[in-house]
């Protein structure tokens, strides 16, 4: 049982370390060009609105929430208000959509690997224990 809460973990721990790093440059380059992006209170308020707007825009997509069917109008709405709210960074996009596709590379290439083997692992156990029970159950396999 130690050995599986060990896999849960550790597995646990390469999705985080995958997370921090894909999001890694990205954040590197909003904390470098900060004072920019709020040299006035205006571009301040736009970019904590459109940050509200993505992170619920995050939460109802990880919640399985996001509306399926949404019109058309709807998402160009959203979008529309979105690029207006993040009006501050819009002209560091090409370096921030660079930013995240080096840090989502980099994280595939360092974690994809030992996840895949640990889940093998995982998995193994799993069946090894599903066999043992239904063996001592049965008496045979």
């Amino acid at each position: 049982m130690k050995k599986k809460n060990k896999l849960n973990l550790g597995l646990f721990g390469l999705y985080v370390g995958y997370c921090l790093t894909s999001i890694a440059p990205v954040l590197a380059v909003v904390i470098i060009n900060w004072s920019d992006y709020v040299s006035t209170p205006q571009k301040a308020v736009s970019l904590a609105s459109g940050g509200v707007i993505g992170l619920t825009l995050i939460g109802l997509q990880l919640f399985d929430k996001m509306p399926k069917n949404l019109h058309r109008i709807a998402k160009y709405g959203i979008l529309t208000l979105i690029c207006w709210s993040l009006n501050a960074i819009i002209a560091d996009l090409c370096l921030l959509m660079t930013c995240a596709f080096l840090g989502e590379t980099a994280a595939w290439l360092i974690f994809t690997r030992p996840i895949k083997s640990l889940k093998t692992q995982k998995n193994g156990q799993d069946l090894l224990k599903i066999l043992a029970d239904k063996e001592e159950l049965s008496g045979r396999v």
